[in-house]
């Protein structure tokens, strides 16, 4: 048969149709924990200022007195590209005669594939994200290199996300914190971590206090049920006496099957603006779809891009324990 060009568009039409129809039906975890950026390039940064540790006291007869503001740490994101393409022969284009169904199929299969995708790549600084070497997702240095100065594999201050008491990050103003710890999820331990998170790092880049209070309980969902016994039972779990339960209703748990380490947790505060975020989603490209005749192989393909990439911008809004540290 002849395939005219109407033909070839109706194709792009269905597809996308079908692959839309798939992609909002499957419900991602991501956008619960994320804020989101939309940004036209191949890379984001932004330099964080410090500011004067606050207001002085000043007696009547004095004047002002010159406080600096200061450049803190220049942070990076990096966007990367995502492809799925398949070709089809010029006889099985001409011959199937229910080629049309058959792409809309395939599609509809690729609308699933890309969300599980970004479930991925977002879960991956949660999963990689104690490794003290780093892990490709933190290198905010652009494919087209246009900047260079990102540490590589590591964040915007050379230390891992989650990082232990044994290898201590330093802020601007010379403080020293960790937000990585290696407890097992019981409601002590959420206190603990909780108020370590909220006391100890509750600081800015020059030491200055800030206002941190977590509210996310991040998990795998082998731990959703004990997450369960811990946050909405009245009375304090596995004890006899009428003890009120003071994790009630403390975090709201999120658990997330795209979590590799059975045994680790987060604690965390969700941030929706992004200039304020722990965490951000650059979002560059939705996935799109397109047929194209490839005459030189005497095929057809139908491909699909998308684009997406990711900045850490701050680690005191997340908290581990048990992450995977090598």
């Amino acid at each position: 048969m002849n395939i005219s060009q109407n033909f070839v568009k109706g194709l792009i039409r269905d597809s996308y149709g079908y692959m839309l129809e798939s992609y909002d039906a499957l419900e991602e975890v991501w956008p619960q924990i994320y804020a989101e950026k939309q940004i036209d390039g191949d890379f984001w940064q932004e330099t964080i200022l410090l500011n004067s540790n606050g207001y002085r006291k000043t007696a009547e007869a004095e004047g002002y007195q010159h406080q600096a503001v200061k450049e803190g740490w220049t942070i990076y994101g990096r966007v990367y590209t995502y492809t799925k393409a398949t070709a089809f022969s010029k006889n099985t284009i001409e011959d199937v005669k229910k080629i049309g169904s058959l792409i809309k199929k395939i599609s509809g299969d690729w609308g699933i594939d890309a969300k599980e995708c970004r479930e991925e790549f977002y879960a991956r600084p949660f999963n990689q994200g104690g490794m003290t070497a780093g892990d490709w997702i933190f290198n905010g240095n652009p494919e087209s290199m246009a900047i260079t100065a990102s540490p590589v594999d590591l964040p915007y201050d050379s230390v891992a996300f989650f990082n232990l008491s044994d290898n201590l990050r330093t802020s601007k103003g010379g403080g020293t914190y960790y937000n990585s710890h290696a407890l097992t999820l019981t409601d002590d331990n959420l206190m603990t971590i909780i108020s370590h998170g909220e006391s100890a790092n509750n600081r800015r880049e020059n030491d200055s206090q800030m206002n941190l209070n977590f509210d996310t309980l991040l998990l795998p969902a082998t731990k959703r049920f004990k997450a369960k016994q811990i946050l909405n039972s009245t009375l304090a779990p596995y004890l006899s006496t009428n003890t009120t339960n003071a994790m009630q209703g403390e975090l709201n748990p999120i658990k997330w099957q795209y979590l590799t380490n059975l045994e680790a947790f987060f604690v965390g505060k969700v941030e929706k603006n992004p200039s304020r975020a722990g965490i951000v989603a650059l979002k560059r490209q939705e996935p799109t779809i397109d047929i194209f005749q490839d005459k030189p192989n005497r095929c057809w393909w139908a491909a699909s891009e998308m684009r997406i990439g990711f900045m850490m911008r701050d680690w005191r809004f997340w908290n581990a324990s048990n992450a995977t540290t090598a």
